[in-house]
């Protein structure tokens, strides 16, 4: 299916028409329409799906990956990036996936969903693109590293939940593109009385078929009751991952509201002074990562 096109923002010179609030028949219409599949292809989100379950092992890795050329070739790019100091020495799939490990390669097929979906976002501006892109992987490194510290076995789940959190705003740009232009001219929050981007972001994963911890990870990276088990860890990393992310520079004004913080590190047993040995080295980290990927 092709993804809508939206139509050209008008110069933010004047406010627009008011427009009525997002309902849930629109959202899951252009979640359908942003399917991200090219001619020939089961495209990124199909194959996320099925990465995603949990019985997928290295060799089903390997060979779903290499089925998929675009995301073959960023795979090995990243496996020879001086960020896993092996340039020139990993020259197939199978063997970049052994170096790379299936959760690395998870967040790579992440990544590749995300610039998928700004490549068909013809209503948001270049820089922004570029500002969502950087946010969203600033936001991986940091749910990543958290889950390092704290739940080890959330790494590969963190990650793809700070790649995702807000895909939401693929569909508000794309349905709603002359108002997002005149928020985001003038620096405004981007979410907006009903229209929420991790409303959206959460049916563009339930229309998608993507896990139901990735969806609650979507929904409440902001605020919000967290759920039991590792589904509410999962959600309470996001949201000190997202909070790392400005505290570095990578922030989005898209909340007037910041995320709700005491309530996510209560979820963890942890307080803000323990994740600071995780923030001191984070910048690197997150430079090194977004190097490798665009390799």
């Amino acid at each position: 299916m092709v993804p809508a096109i939206a139509p050209p923002p008008l110069p933010a010179t004047a406010p627009p028409e008011p427009e009525p609030p997002l309902g849930d028949a629109e959202i899951a219409a252009q979640a359908r329409a942003l399917q991200l599949a090219p001619a020939g292809g089961t495209g990124p989100i199909r194959l996320m799906a099925t990465l995603l379950r949990p019985e997928v092992g290295i060799p089903e890795i390997s060979r779903l990956v290499a089925a998929e050329p675009a995301l073959a070739l960023r795979t090995l790019k990243v496996a020879n990036s001086a960020f896993y100091q092996r340039c020139g020495e990993v020259g197939t799939v199978e063997r970049a996936v052994q170096v790379l490990g299936g959760a690395t390669v998870k967040g790579i097929a992440a990544a590749a969903c995300l610039d998928r979906g700004l490549a068909a976002n013809t209503g948001m501006a270049a820089a922004e693109q570029g500002r969502l892109r950087q946010h969203s992987l600033a936001v991986a490194c940091a749910g990543q590293a958290i889950a390092r510290a704290l739940r080890p076995g959330l790494e590969a789940e963190a990650f793809m939940a700070g790649v995702l959190h807000d895909m939401g705003l693929l569909v508000m740009w794309a349905l709603r593109p002359r108002t997002m232009a005149w928020r985001s001219a003038r620096g405004e929050p981007l979410d907006a009385q009903a229209d929420s981007h991790a409303r959206c972001g959460q049916q563009l994963m339930q229309v998608w078929q993507l896990p139901v911890w990735l969806q609650q990870a979507v929904l409440l990276h902001h605020r919000g009751p967290l759920p039991e088990g590792s589904a509410g860890e999962l959600c309470a990393i996001t949201r000190l991952a997202e909070s790392m992310a400005e505290q570095l520079g990578h922030g989005l004004a898209v909340e007037a509201a910041p995320p709700d913080l005491a309530e996510a590190l209560a979820c963890l047993g942890t307080d803000e002074a323990a994740l600071l040995p995780v923030l001191a080295p984070l910048a690197g980290q997150i430079e090194q990562f977004s190097a490798a990927l665009n390799a």
